[in-house]
């Protein structure tokens, strides 16, 4: 449906996922009502990131075909003030450590998007700032019920496994609307392209793979997802590489990082690493 790309409702799941991860891996104190409400709470706030940024991003993103098709969008002041403030509201009922973290992404969000700040016209800035998206999603949800000193080095490990996916998720979207986008300072793919830049990404994801495949002994699994990830990758590379193709080669790296991160949430949930 329309509306659930308009309103960037399957990157706002995607968002909530570490958090979701973060709670039903650090404890076993939560009810089913509980974990429902407060994930609501949690999926609320990422849709309202991805919207405030979508908001401030119009002018932009009108000179982009696919957005303008896709997530154009512009909220009255109003509208606005309350996309932001109703889900912080909701987060009062956090744990004060969660809460904290949860604002912390908020102001990251702002510090991001605002035209006053535009964190995301920096590439070291805006790659910080998708880092940090990830990793601290995790510990929002971890900490809801766990003090950090008790929590596994697994988490952590996957905190960090977030995290380096957020980021590589923000240098693809540069490769994706690189001929749109024209950030104040020049992000990878402006430097050395998009072929190269692909590449990049590629070694970035292979490094992820096969660290979290020897820690988590997924070795079948890791490589399984190395062989279909390099085959989609050559193909790609060998061919015309337009928005097109580039967004068939995202659904093939999503499904690579979303067999993983489940693979990984199986692995610590039976213990294995605990």
């Amino acid at each position: 449906m329309k509306w659930i790309r308009k309103y960037r409702v399957f990157e706002s799941i995607q968002g909530t996922i570490p958090f979701l991860f973060g709670i039903i891996l650090s404890s076993s104190e939560f009810n089913i009502l509980t974990l429902c409400f407060v994930l609501l709470t949690f999926f609320l706030g990422q849709l309202s990131i991805y919207n405030i940024n979508d908001h401030y991003d119009y002018k932009m993103d009108q000179k982009n075909p696919r957005k303008l098709k896709e997530y154009l969008k512009f909220f009255p002041n109003k509208v606005l003030f309350i996309i932001f403030i109703l889900p912080m509201t909701l987060q009062l009922i956090y744990p004060l450590i969660s809460f904290l973290i949860a604002t912390f992404i908020y102001i990251l969000c702002i510090l991001y998007s605002h035209p006053l700040f535009r964190f995301k016209a920096y590439p070291l800035a805006s790659m910080t700032c998708h880092f940090l998206f990830g990793f601290v999603s995790l510990y929002t949800g971890a900490l809801f019920f766990t003090p950090f000193n008790k929590l596994s080095s697994s988490l952590h490990l996957l905190a960090l496994f977030f995290g380096l996916s957020f980021l590589t998720a923000s240098h693809f979207g540069q490769i994706l609307d690189s001929k749109y986008d024209r950030p104040l300072s020049p992000y990878p793919v402006h430097l050395i392209g998009e072929r190269k830049s692909l590449f990049l990404l590629f070694l970035f994801h292979f490094g992820i793979i096969i660290g979290m495949s020897f820690f988590f002994k997924i070795y079948y699994t890791g490589l399984f997802l190395m062989i279909l990830y390099s085959l989609h990758l050559i193909y790609l590379l060998q061919s015309t590489i337009d928005q097109n193709a580039l967004l068939n080669f995202q659904k093939t790296y999503r499904f690579v990082f979303s067999l993983l991160s489940l693979t990984l949430f199986h692995q610590i949930l039976l213990g294995h690493q605990l």
